[in-house]
């Protein structure tokens, strides 16, 4: 069994008595009579919280399938697929209890004190996809995300682990006693008695547990989804998934049962440990390296509306429960799977970047600086907001790739140009101008003009030209960055949508409005059928799609790609993420142009987006600036701020962006005007 479980001892006593009463199990369910009913009520049951097992349990688990030849089997065929009297279902049939419960009533009976105490109160909640997992898989992700906690518990501490498979009774869950003579009308006790209590036995085990293990194999790779209908009836009315559908990563973020748990756990401020097949285990330092981009993109895409159930009889529960995480909604529904998805993707980033910093402090400076992830490392804490983590590690990889490999060396202006990036996203201005016209200078001498690399660098130096106000030498950049990558990358390649989206941005600073629009429409058709719906980029093309319909006067085609790009955010990236606060800003000051009169729902929305953004980016940020603004406007609205906190604000626009800066120009119009009908106008 050394390849299951390699540090458990299997001839540890405690993992024979377990593995006696599973072969007692076995033998009476060939020669008695399955029960008619489970041999105990629920209410003599053991709480669903005590059914933990723990990893002798799992051994001798292991150990009996390997000896009945179906520890390769998937999850769903270990609960009731073909075999001799070993399916859990099987298993179980002469107690009608779960296998925890039914191997802690042999060893009570049979005197086997060791097993009955490898059941117990769990600590741990697995969750994982019966789709796709097999059982050895399993036994041995948990082994090896549980032993090394074991081993730092102080004084020891044996983990009990709450798995649904051995937990719950498989046979209650499938009907195997629903009769149908006995209904919940005509015989309430009798109905419930023939049942698993959904309503309870989750709720009893996540209340217990202090850790969550999520599975998280296979990490990459695709894999055709089942052809199970949707947990929102709203999605499902739309049509049955379509085949086949090709999804991307671990089959746990696309199950409906996963997403809830994990969401309840980690809302009960349960810790987060991804679990992850040996396989995972043995390649994951190589993939943080080679395929982080892959990682992050499908967490990145994970959305709670299209998870999938193969149970709809459960969907009342788990609705039920989401619709509770946003009380008074107008579609609860909706609003709870948003609270779903922007918990479960905030804490599987958060894995991602502490796996990716413990695998750098692996490396010995000079590799560490030179190496492929701290660059990829530092990407990912910029496109979640975390500008300062970003800013580190950038400066320790240019400063490391000047030294060892040059000033010009291709890796250098990899990483110069990711600090300029960043350095223009602070709002440093002149410190991006700076690194992004070296990394020009030196990618046209390298590479040529016409290189992607160059043509990239020569996007963001035109960006920034354009924040500093010199909007010619700008437009001349984007428009060389946009035809060279239409030439070298094609129409629909992230690249050349996001400078045409930048060259948009000019257009609009210079009032083309009419100019911008179709390249705007061309950037978010193409984001959406390439990048998804979801995608940053994506999320960046809506709000800038919003803006210009805004500065028409479409409020009303505005609004929905405001409340879109809003949704998109939180859920993606969080509520302090610099896009997110934006588009908050952004719909709250629609919503008070929309309807002065009743400027309330604009407040709400508002909420302390101003505090936040001072807190995360700083006073004097231009995202901080705007929605400062904003919330002037509102607060004039509401009648507990006058212009003069308006025009304060303007004045610190004029002394951080400059006069001519569109956004400064264009609240000081606000400021003279009664009806201030100017909306969103970062675009970054």
């Amino acid at each position: 069994m050394g390849s299951i479980c390699s540090t458990t001892d299997t001839n540890d006593p405690a993992v024979q008595e377990v593995l006696l009463a599973l072969e007692t199990l076995r033998t009476e369910v060939r020669t008695s009579s399955p029960a008619a009913l489970p041999i105990k009520p629920h209410d003599l049951r053991l709480p669903s919280g005590d059914r933990g097992v723990s990893l002798a349990f799992l051994a001798a688990i292991g150990l009996f399938y390997e000896r009945h030849g179906g520890v390769s089997l998937a999850m769903g065929d270990i609960c009731k697929g073909e075999g001799e009297h070993v399916t859990v279902c099987a298993l179980t049939l002469s107690t009608g209890l779960s296998l925890a419960e039914s191997v802690a009533h042999v060893a009570e009976r049979d005197g086997l004190l060791l097993a009955r105490g490898a059941v117990s109160r769990a600590r741990g909640f697995f969750s994982y996809s019966w789709t796709g997992t097999a059982l050895v898989d399993m036994l041995a992700a948990i082994e090896d995300v549980v032993r090394p906690l074991e081993a730092l518990s102080v004084g020891g501490g044996e983990r009990h682990v709450w798995v649904d498979m051995f937990c719950a009774s498989q046979n209650l869950l499938a009907g195997v006693y629903r009769s149908p003579s006995v209904t919940k009308e005509s015989d309430p006790a009798g109905y419930l008695a023939r049942k698993e209590d959904t309503d309870r036995i989750f709720d009893d085990a996540l209340e217990a547990v202090s850790e969550v293990y999520f599975y998280c194999s296979p990490l990459v790779g695709e894999w055709d989804a089942p052809p199970h209908p949707f947990l929102s009836p709203q999605r499902d009315a739309k049509g049955a998934p379509a085949q086949p559908w090709v999804r991307r990563g671990a089959a746990a973020i696309t199950r409906a049962w996963c997403l809830f748990e994990l969401s309840v756990a980690l809302g009960k401020k349960c810790k987060l440990h991804v679990a992850l097949s040996r396989a995972d285990c043995k390649a994951f330092g190589e993939m943080l390296s080679n395929e982080f981009d892959q990682i992050a993109g499908i967490v990145a895409a994970i959305d709670a509306r299209d998870a999938q159930i193969s149970k709809v009889e459960d969907r009342g529960y788990i609705l039920g429960r989401i619709e509770a995480l946003a009380p008074g909604a107008a579609d609860a529904e909706a609003e709870g799977l948003s609270h779903v998805t922007a918990r479960v993707s905030e804490a599987l980033r958060g894995w991602l970047v502490a796996s990716a910093r413990e695998e750098l402090g692996r490396l010995a400076p000079a590799e560490r600086a030179t190496s492929v992830l701290i660059n990829s490392c530092g990407r990912l804490l910029y496109v979640q907001g975390d500008l300062p983590g970003a800013e580190a590690l950038y400066l320790e990889a240019v400063g490391g790739r000047r030294d060892q490999l040059g000033d010009w060396h291709p890796d250098t202006l990899v990483s110069i140009h990711n600090l300029g990036r960043l350095l223009r996203a602070k709002g440093d201005l002149n410190g991006a101008e700076a690194l992004l016209r070296e990394a020009v200078l030196a990618r046209r001498d390298v590479f040529g003009g016409r290189h992607p690399d160059t043509l990239a660098s020569i996007e963001f130096l035109g960006t920034v030209l354009k924040a500093k106000g010199d909007l010619d030498g700008g437009e001349a950049l984007l428009c060389e960055a946009v035809e060279g990558q239409r030439e070298a990358l094609g129409d629909r390649h992230p690249s050349t949508l996001h400078s045409i989206n930048s060259l948009g941005h000019l257009l609009c600073d210079k009032g083309d409005i009419e100019g911008a629009e179709p390249l705007y429409r061309e950037v978010l058709k193409g984001n959406r059928e390439t990048l998804g719906d979801r995608h940053p980029d994506t999320l960046a093309s809506i709000a800038c799609l919003g803006m210009l319909l805004d500065d028409k006067g479409d409020l009303d085609g505005a609004e929905p790609l405001y409340r879109e790009a809003l949704d998109g955010t939180r859920e993606t990236l969080g509520d302090r993420h610099m896009y997110t606060l934006g588009s908050i800003g952004n719909y709250a000051d629609l919503l008070c142009r929309r309807d002065p009169v009743h400027p309330n729902r604009a407040r709400t929305a508002m909420g302390d987006a101003p505090e936040v953004a001072r807190e995360v980016l700083g006073a004097d940020h231009p995202v901080s600036l705007l929605i400062e603004a904003q919330a002037a406007r509102i607060g004039i609205a509401l009648g507990v701020a006058g212009r003069t906190v308006l025009r304060q604000v303007v004045a610190r626009m004029e002394a951080v962006l400059g006069p001519e800066h569109p956004q400064t120009r264009k609240y000081k119009l606000v400021c003279e005007s009664a009806a201030g009908r100017f909306g969103g106008l970062l675009r970054m």
